[in-house]
């Protein structure tokens, strides 16, 4: 796991947190003398594992920052985003966790109406 930041932004990396399953990557950087936390997340599968995972996510932000997310949350924000299968959206999450992440979908707000799969399963039932 990752996060990469173009050499000409000049971010300075102050902090770091992870996990030793390689589901979280946290950096403190500084840039333009703002502070942000870059959060780089791969969430469980299971729904209980998910559940924990995002109740001890707060752990890995750092106090005084502006958070940025991304990774993969394993949940759904929209039913367009998923056909047939265990559905648990983002209203979920955010409900179960112990921080308001006030989370939005960059790419659900650019392609509010796209119906488009990053995976399926073998017979494109799921």
């Amino acid at each position: 796991m990752g996060i990469l930041v173009d050499k000409s932004c000049r971010v300075k990396i102050l902090d770091r947190k992870y996990d030793f399953k390689g589901r979280i990557l946290s950096l403190k950087c500084s840039f333009h003398d703002q502070l942000f936390t870059l959060l780089n997340i791969y969430a469980p599968n299971v729904p209980s594992q998910r559940r924990l995972f995002f109740d001890c996510l707060h752990e890995y932000i750092f106090p005084g920052t502006k958070l940025i997310i991304g990774g993969d949350f394993n949940c759904i924000l929209s039913d367009r985003d998923k056909q047939d299968g265990n559905i648990i959206g983002l209203d979920w999450i955010e409900k179960t966790s112990r921080i308001d992440l006030s989370l939005s979908d960059i790419w659900r707000s650019k392609h509010p109406y796209d119906i488009v799969f990053s995976w399926h399963n073998f017979d494109f039932s799921i």
